[in-house]
C-alpha cells in the first residue's frame, strides 16, 4: 500500500475517514488533486486576467464576453441588449430570480431570454439571465453554456 501512495497527492498523514471520503470523491470524478510540488506556493501574487473573448449574436460581434466556470448562470446585461435591434430579439421571460454579483450584493435579474450565440462554426440557444447595469463585461459565458459547447475549461499551472 506504502508504494501506491508513494508517488500520488495524497498526505502522509491523512485519516482514514478522509481518504474514503477522498476515494469516493474521485471516483465520481468531483476533485481533482495536486502534488504538493504542483500547489503554488501562498506568497503568488501575480494576478491571471479573466479568460474574454469574443462571440457572434444575431450577426453582431459581441466583445468582452467572460468564459466562467465558477458561474452558474450565463449573464447578458441590458446595456448589451440595448444595442441589438429590437426587431430581432426574442421576447423576455419574468422571473423572481436573484443572483449574487462578484461584490456579493444580491439583485434581482431584469428576465430571461435566449439568445443565438455562436462561437468558430458552433451556434447554440443560450438561456440568459438579464441583469442591469454596464459592468466590466458584456456576457457572462458560465458552465451552463460551457457544457452545451462541450467545452473543456483549462487552467494553466506552472
Amino acid at each position: 500500500m506504502n508504494q501506491v501512495f508513494k508517488n500520488s497527492p495524497i498526505e502522509r498523514n491523512i485519516s482514514v475517514n478522509a481518504l474514503a471520503k477522498k476515494a469516493k470523491m474521485w471516483s465520481k470524478g468531483e476533485i481533482i488533486d495536486f502534488y504538493p510540488n504542483e500547489k503554488p506556493s501562498k506568497d503568488v501574487t501575480k494576478l491571471h486576467p479573466p479568460l474574454f473573448i469574443e462571440v457572434e449574436a444575431f450577426g453582431s460581434i459581441v466583445k468582452r464576453s467572460l468564459i466562467d466556470g465558477g458561474a452558474a448562470l450565463n449573464i447578458a446585461t441590458t446595456h448589451l441588449l440595448s444595442q441589438f435591434d429590437l426587431e430581432l430579439l426574442p421576447p423576455r421571460e419574468e422571473t423572481t430570480m436573484r443572483v449574487k454579483g462578484f461584490d456579493g450584493v444580491s439583485k434581482k435579474c431584469a428576465g430571461i431570454i435566449t439568445l443565438p450565440i455562436r462561437v468558430g462554426k458552433k451556434t447554440l440557444k443560450t438561456l440568459f439571465y438579464i441583469t442591469d447595469g454596464k459592468p466590466s463585461f458584456n456576457l457572462i459565458l458560465g458552465r451552463p453554456w460551457i457544457d452545451d459547447m462541450e467545452g473543456v475549461t483549462y487552467t494553466l499551472h506552472r
